[in-house]
């Protein structure tokens, strides 16, 4: 069974408070630490947590939320810009015959150019404004993740390591309770005579 669990959480600490990265030695200000708080932490570069071989990001329910109405927005943006791009590709000739175009029917040409003209401006002003809702949903998605699951390989080198460390200090507290001399129970000494 595993000490702690592979969840890491990302801390910054001040740049003087900045150390090598675990496993490059570029010096970097980002920690991560295991979700209890006290298990495991190591200093990594911000290459390292982009890096998909080295740690997956766990969203959060904003971030998931975000994406979700963000992906509907940009297909509902795309709808539009193709009915706004079919309606408007033959404009320009429209405009070249009706300039050309010797009789006109009492007006009713203009009406229907008007009405044309005004369901693409509202077209285009959704656009914009579906734009916008965009661009609020992209600073959150821009935030860069909070938490973390190491690759397996990654997480073995981690446990292998606090393994090691651990070992470690058991074996100097052992070699302390040698060194100490009432460690060991002294021999008995003969009664003496009487």
């Amino acid at each position: 069974m595993e000490p702690f669990k592979n969840i890491y959480h990302l801390r910054k600490v001040a740049q003087s408070n900045s150390k090598p990265c675990a496993f490059c030695y570029k010096i970097t200000g980002s920690v991560l630490i295991t979700s209890d708080g006290s298990s495991d932490f190591f200093y990594t570069c911000d290459s390292h947590l982009k890096d998909a071989a080295f740690a997956t990001p766990i969203y959060d329910k904003e971030y998931n939320e975000a994406k979700a109405k963000k992906e509907a927005l940009d297909k509902e943006i795309k709808e539009l810009k193709l009915k706004w791009d079919e309606k408007n590709r033959y404009a320009g000739w429209d405009k070249l015959v009706s300039k050309f175009s010797s009789t006109k029917k009492d007006g009713k040409d203009d009406d229907k150019k008007d009405e044309k003209d005004s369901t693409s401006k509202s077209e285009e002003t959704q656009i914009k404004e579906l734009s916008k809702q965009v661009s609020n949903h992209e600073s959150t998605l821009q935030k860069q993740p909070r938490t973390y699951q190491l690759n397996k390989d990654i997480f073995k080198i981690r446990l292998e390591k606090k393994y090691k460390s651990k070992q470690s200090v058991q074996s100097t507290q052992l070699n302390q309770k040698l060194k100490d001399p009432t460690f060991f129970p002294s021999v008995p000494q003969a009664p003496p005579n009487t």
